[in-house]
């Protein structure tokens, strides 16, 4: 078939805001998934996935389901029950779990994901989720996304967590901590109230901190 790439998602990007995503059910299928929804993602699309049966393909499912539906009930209700919002799809694929190292990795794989997420209010209300889900401190999940936030943004000229920063002050009382050091930021960042300034002075990053 044809790759999906950054090419496609800017094309869609033009037309559109939502992306639903439906490849196999097996494990390259799943795999093809968490590829395409995190170039979305990344796009600022609203993303959800139809859940396929595992080891069947969108063709012989929807086949199946077609023969089998009831007379009342359309192809397009079925497909809609079983299309749920990408979070929710990569819970199933990184399930909680008993043994803490694979509890780890997949909060890890998820956080990761969430990383992803462009709009600051969405990726916190999504960690906070996370957190209460798999039962970990949010403050942890927060700390894979930062990092994994700067990996992906490359260290671009910005503030970086100002928004965090602003809920630790409220929490521990103390004063913001503005620092220019990458290191310093990824150590500090989950324990106090710190703002990586990446760049020179510019007006946007200005009036962040004035806000």
């Amino acid at each position: 078939g044809t790759a999906f790439g950054e090419k496609q998602v800017q094309l869609l990007r033009r037309y559109c805001d939502e992306a639903i995503l439906m490849y196999d059910g097996d494990t390259a299928g799943q795999n093809a998934t968490i590829k395409s929804m995190k170039l979305l993602l990344k796009a600022g699309f609203k993303v959800k996935v139809v859940m396929i049966p595992m080891n069947e393909d969108p063709d012989s499912w929807l086949l199946q389901v077609d023969q089998k539906k009831a007379e009342d009930t359309t192809l397009a209700m079925i497909v809609a029950n079983r299309t749920k919002p990408w979070s929710e799809y990569l819970s199933t694929i990184y399930p909680t779990s008993e043994d803490p190292a694979e509890m780890s990795k997949h909060v890890e794989q998820i956080a990761c994901m969430i990383a992803c997420v462009p709009d600051d209010i969405y990726r916190k209300k999504l960690i906070n989720n996370l957190a209460y889900s798999y039962q970990v401190e949010s403050g942890d999940i927060r700390s894979i996304v930062n990092k994994n936030r700067v990996a992906e943004d490359d260290w671009k000229g910005d503030l970086y967590g100002i928004d965090d920063a602003e809920d630790l002050r409220k929490v521990y009382g103390n004063n913001l901590i503005l620092t220019f050091s990458k290191d310093y930021f990824l150590q500090h960042v989950d324990e106090a109230p710190t703002i990586l300034w990446v760049g020179g002075t510019n007006k946007n990053a200005v009036q962040k901190l004035r806000a």
